[in-house]
């Protein structure tokens, strides 16, 4: 079947929103004020906004429109939706649709989150891409009868709370696999020490018995120092050019080097910060829960460089395995060790080379250290194929979604009859 289409402006008044001074008697009172930020989750209705504003302030600077108008985000970025689930205010990034016809806005909400791309499209600007208000009043919609409007929209809410429910439990599932990992290298690595710590200073979080001796950090390895950039230095021929490692490409875990920065320097140091595969890095300074975390270099960038905020460990190879000590970093003993003695401020948490060194390290044979690192890997790469397939099927689910509301506003399905897939 297909439905007639009508100009959005025949159909729906659109409502320009505005934002009132700094003056503190517009902000902070009863009425929410939407923005594409309160707009960009997946809740079809909204009723609570992250500001809001005084009823002066609504009146003064912005515009209060009634619960069930259709509020869309036409800038940064264009074709976020959400229905007003109570009276409330908004942005200009926003534009309000409010009825002047007998219609189901449900309908059309889901129908301009079909649309998104072709809004989009319709964007005009410079300094930044909005959608106008003639613009938005230009587009046509497909626009059935009323009775068919409800009846398309409430398929789609109980379709989507269906897929969403789905969605929720296979994102659930995601988290549990990020427990279950952190689980497995904590046992793997200080056996005993997730169920049984022994609360004992000066590591309370350890087992009772760990069954190896602890020895510092600073006995297995030495802390190489990186590069601080000298922007006063006059350049010389014999500098040489280098990949740069910075903390920004050192995440927890995993190296992100799609955005290595290169830097010029005396060839003397150069060759006192340079890379080798095997070295263990760690940030000086970062989020407190990735602080000392540690992640091999393999020699994914020869003569590659590093910061003197990443601290580079090169480990003794006849009594430390990196791999070994990396897990060790990513365990609840080390998460543990460097979120007591880091130094924290009001976001930030930092260590320095002498925490790094005083590290305990439960040090087993090197025999034994690369059975462990050779059974957790096996065990990771299990859990990371389930966290891909469940990736996949979030997505395939999301597709779903997209794929069913566009079929159901455009009539390319009976809403009557359908049936939606089993999907659980």
């Amino acid at each position: 079947m297909s439905f007639p289409t009508v100009p959005l402006r025949r159909l729906f008044k659109v409502a320009n929103g505005g934002t009132p001074t700094a003056a503190e008697e517009n902000w902070g009172g009863d009425v929410p004020w939407a923005t594409p930020v309160d707009l960009s989750g997946d809740d079809i209705e909204i009723s609570t906004t992250h500001r809001c504003l005084t009823k002066a302030g609504a009146l003064n600077g912005s515009r209060i429109v009634p619960a069930g108008s259709i509020l869309l985000s036409t800038r940064a970025p264009i074709g976020y939706t959400a229905l007003a689930g109570v009276p409330m205010a908004f942005n200009q990034g926003c534009r309000a649709l409010l009825p002047t016809a007998e219609v189901d806005a449900r309908f059309f909400r889901y129908q301009l989150e079909a649309r998104k791309e072709d809004l989009q499209s319709l964007g005009m600007g410079t300094t930044f891409v909005e959608l106008s208000s003639g613009g938005l009043a230009q587009v046509d919609v497909s626009a059935p009868e009323v009775e068919g409007q409800r009846r398309i929209a409430d398929f789609l809410d109980l379709e989507l709370e269906r897929l969403d429910g789905v969605i929720s439990a296979r994102e659930l599932q995601v988290e549990k696999l990020g427990e279950l990992e952190s689980s497995l290298i904590s046992e793997s690595m200080v056996p005993g020490g997730v169920g049984a710590p022994s609360g004992k200073f000066p590591w309370p979080w350890l087992p009772e018995d760990g069954g190896a001796p602890l020895v510092r950090l600073g006995y297995l390895c030495h802390v190489q120092g990186g590069v601080t950039v000298d922007a006063s230095r006059a350049p010389s021929p014999e500098d040489v050019t280098r990949p740069y490692l910075r903390v920004a490409n050192v995440k927890a875990g995993w190296l992100e080097l799609d955005s290595v920065s290169e830097i010029r320097v005396p060839r003397s140091v150069a060759e006192g910060s340079t890379l080798r595969a095997g070295d263990v890095l760690m940030t000086e300074g970062g989020d407190i829960d990735k602080l000392g975390r540690g992640t091999m270099w393999n020699g994914e960038l020869p003569g590659a460089l590093h910061q003197n905020h990443v601290f580079v460990l090169r480990v003794d190879a006849d009594r430390l395995d990196p791999q070994y000590l990396t897990l060790l970093t990513r365990s609840s003993h080390g998460r543990c060790y460097f979120e007591a003695t880091g130094v924290k401020s009001t976001n930030l948490a930092s260590t320095s080379s002498s925490k790094v060194r005083s590290f305990p390290v439960p040090l087993i044979s090197l025999t034994e250290q690369k059975k462990v690192v050779a059974y957790v890997n096996s065990a990771l790469e299990q859990v990371e194929e389930l966290r891909v397939s469940l990736g996949r099927q979030i997505e395939l689910l999301k597709e779903r979604k997209r794929a069913l509301i566009t079929a159901a506003v455009t009539g390319q399905i009976d809403v009557t009859t359908a049936r939606g897939a089993d999907v659980s």
